[in-house]
């Protein structure tokens, strides 16, 4: 089956950033493996149990697993809850850490790029229920996201001549109950944007959105899922010889 997957790039300025295209790249591949990775799952679970369900849906540290399949299909190199601090590393209980690092070799000229990620998970109605703005809880995940990139970015000690990229990754799925459809993806981007700018973010923006098949209804608990935006907060440093 081919997945309907739409890339948005409109609030990335590529040449304004430090390995921009290579941080491009290595986002839309990394969203593309997670929403494969995401449609196996669901495959495989209708075909085994004959259950209709996407790890997607579940709680930030529920869908960890398939974040970590979607890396690896990108570099062997990753680990879940590292230390930020190379000082820190033999106590981690008592330092700064990171949803996920991994190391990536196409970086410029050649070196290894470090991409330390932060996850989080949210929601928007797309029904008549709710408003054009995100659920007040969600508006505040989003908002710790933003706090938590900006804090490793200020904490991340430096480990040799590797460039350093910051992804704030937030998975939000549109769902619907039944009745008239109102919202779409577009408000859940002019929220996410208005959000960063009142955050004084100094960061980019990338966008990628699965919309699922309008014959399948997968249904998490009362509600059905209409599509999913993995949107991408991107900080970067650059560190010179």
């Amino acid at each position: 089956m081919k997945l309907n997957i739409k890339p948005d790039n409109r609030f990335f300025r590529t040449h304004s950033i430090a390995d921009g295209r290579i941080i491009s790249k290595f986002f839309h591949r990394l969203a593309r493996n997670v929403f494969n990775q995401s449609y196996r799952y669901w495959h495989s679970i209708e075909e085994i149990g004959g259950m209709v369900d996407l790890s997607l849906l579940y709680r930030e540290r529920n869908i960890y697993s398939t974040i970590s399949v979607a890396i690896d299909k990108l570099t062997p190199v990753h680990l879940t809850e590292w230390s930020i601090s190379q000082l820190d590393h033999d106590s981690l209980d008592n330092s700064r850490r990171v949803d996920f690092w991994c190391l990536f070799k196409d970086g410029k000229q050649g070196k290894p790029l470090n991409f330390f990620i932060e996850v989080k998970k949210g929601w928007y109605c797309l029904n008549q229920a709710s408003n054009e703005s995100l659920h007040c809880v969600v508006e505040k995940s989003f908002s710790s996201l933003i706090d938590q990139i900006k804090t490793i970015k200020a904490t991340r000690q430096h480990w040799g001549e590797f460039n350093d990229a910051y992804l704030g990754v937030f998975v939000i799925e549109g769902y619907y109950s039944d009745g008239k459809e109102y919202y779409d993806e577009t408000y859940i981007i002019k929220n996410l944007k208005s959000i960063m700018k009142s955050s004084n973010l100094d960061g980019h923006l990338l966008l990628f959105t699965w919309f699922l098949p309008e014959h399948v209804n997968v249904q998490w608990e009362k509600n059905k899922c209409r599509f999913i935006t993995i949107a991408c907060i991107v900080q970067q440093n650059t560190y010179e010889k």
